[in-house]
């Protein structure tokens, strides 16, 4: 199943799928007017926290694609299946996700080349600083705590795009 909300799109696959049949007919699809921008990865596996910082990110500036999987095992497959050109600018995990959790799914694509020098951020309801030094030392680029509001949220998305290099506009 998929949803698009503006220039993100929610993706939800049942577990025991696991790959992806054509990702190169969704990463056409996702052309904007000829010119490819750069996309952000989300592992999540809330549908509500996905939405939110969708909205989060859209609020900051519209300079990328979003795409969001509901597991590490479905981000990992997803990955595989794209070109060097193709990888994600930024690769936002969950901490708590069936299946490959946010520090099992960081240390495999720490393990990779192709994806080593992608920043990652862990993204969590755990404010924990022991998980924090685990995922740091790991290799996160950072660690940033769910946030309640949409103010706090927009904070967060803001940071992370920094961590992309996409270009963010002033805050109203």
């Amino acid at each position: 199943m998929k949803m698009v909300i503006n220039n993100c799109l929610l993706l939800t696959v049942p577990a025991k799928l696991g790959y992806w049949c054509n990702f190169q007919d969704l990463f056409y699809s996702m052309k904007n007017e000829g010119v490819l921008k750069p996309f952000i990865f989300l592992a999540d596996d809330d549908p509500d926290d996905q939405a939110m910082l969708c909205n989060a990110f859209t609020q900051v500036t519209d300079e990328y694609h979003l795409i969001a999987v509901n597991s590490g095992k479905a981000l990992a497959d997803l990955l595989s299946q794209v070109a060097d050109k193709e990888l994600p600018s930024l690769i936002v995990l969950d901490y708590n996700m069936p299946g490959l959790n946010g520090i099992e799914t960081l240390k495999l694509l720490q393990h990779s080349a192709r994806y080593r020098t992608i920043p990652k951020i862990i993204y969590s309801s755990s404010i924990s600083p022991a998980n924090r030094s685990e995922m740091i030392a790991s290799g996160a680029s950072d660690y940033m705590a769910k946030q309640t509001s949409v103010v706090e949220t927009v904070l967060c998305a803001r940071k992370m795009l920094e961590y992309a290099n996409v270009p963010v506009g002033q805050l109203a």
